[in-house]
């Protein structure tokens, strides 16, 4: 054998000893990736108690007055004097303007000895209707004389009323629509009187959500001029607008020192029910393979569990959500890389 072939036979004898020798120490490597996929991934949970929450249903709104008039004359005439101005604040029974009297009084006077007159002679036809000295048509038309006077004189006082309008009640002078010499005609406008003893939030309840609301249910307004009051729902409509599908609801606001003024918009939260719910961040959140939304933990085993969630509302930080058992490991850290049945190794943390 020349140096040739022994020198290839050497070579070939290193090649199969490297090639063994890597296949014996690939071993250990397979052997310690086989116990490290055996081995549970860990991930990070949180102990989460289900605790009593109020559902809210929060709807925007506007403030309006209790009752909001506008006075109109009754009568015609020129107006004399305007007792009020602007903003003034005005009891039930107040004068609020004078409309010249004229010649009321002396209309009146002639309507008393009219009828005055005319009762004398219905009671002397009546007495000579007794003896049939006087037909039954004369003593009716007497009769109707009297009837007639008594209307007119009616009309007259209440037109004499008519002359100095009082405030229906007690109220603020929103605005004035007449002045001083004006001459106005029966139904003209005069004043706006406005009620704020009572502010009313006026809300749009869904159709969907309307039945969840009753007469009664406490409310919290935050008004737009800042200030946070609270008050009861009073009123829902029976009737759904057929513009918008929504119904009216009224809430009442006691305010008997009127520093709450009417005109502003409103954000009203309806506490509409109470049911037990998990508080969760947002991160939290995942989806199943259905694209159904809600959260995984850890049973008492150790397995992943996933469980569909209803959100009931939400803030800044986290959410409200139920579809959770009462106390339940919520994973918190790690739950994109487990699925549910896997068996993982849980790291607790406390509840923030």
């Amino acid at each position: 054998m020349n140096k040739s072939s022994v020198f290839a036979l050497l070579f070939i004898l290193l090649i199969c000893a490297w090639m063994v020798s890597g296949l014996f120490s690939s071993e250990p490597e397979e052997q310690n990736q086989t116990q490290s996929e055996s081995q549970p991934f860990s991930v990070e949970v949180t102990v989460s108690e289900a605790q009593v929450t109020p559902v809210s249903l929060v709807v925007q709104g506007q403030t309006v007055p209790e009752r909001l008039l506008e006075i109109k004359a009754q009568t015609a005439g020129r107006i004399e004097q305007i007792s009020v101005s602007e903003g003034d604040s005005v009891r039930k029974g107040d004068t609020l303007l004078t409309i010249d009297m004229e010649d009321r009084l002396i209309q009146l006077e002639q309507q008393e000895a009219l009828y005055e007159a005319r009762k004398k002679t219905y009671k002397r036809l009546s007495q000579l209707a007794d003896k049939q000295y006087q037909s039954e048509s004369e003593l009716d038309t007497a009769l109707a004389n009297v009837k007639a006077s008594e209307a007119a004189i009616a009309n007259i006082r209440s037109d004499i009323n008519f002359v100095r309008p009082v405030a229906p009640f007690d109220g603020e002078v929103q605005s004035l629509s007449a002045e001083g010499g004006d001459v106005v005609s029966i139904g003209d406008p005069m004043l706006e009187l406005v009620d704020n003893s009572v502010l009313v939030v006026e809300i749009q309840i869904a159709q969907q959500r309307v039945n969840e609301v009753k007469k009664g249910l406490q409310a919290d307004i935050k008004l737009a001029t800042g200030e946070q009051v609270s008050g009861k729902v009073r009123f829902i409509a029976p009737y759904a607008s057929s513009e918008s599908r929504t119904y009216l609801a009224e809430i009442g606001i006691p305010n008997p020192d009127g520093k709450l003024k009417s005109g502003s918009s409103a954000t009203v939260t309806l506490h509409v029910n109470e049911v037990k719910a998990h508080y969760v961040s947002p991160a939290t959140f995942t989806l199943d393979a259905d694209g159904r939304i809600g959260v995984k933990s850890v049973s008492n085993d150790n397995k992943v569990e996933f469980h569909q969630v209803s959100l009931l509302q939400s803030d800044n930080e986290g959410a409200w959500v139920t579809g959770l058992p009462d106390t339940v490991r919520l994973i918190t850290t790690g739950q994109g890389f487990v699925d549910a049945g896997n068996v993982v190794t849980p790291v607790e943390k406390a509840a923030r």
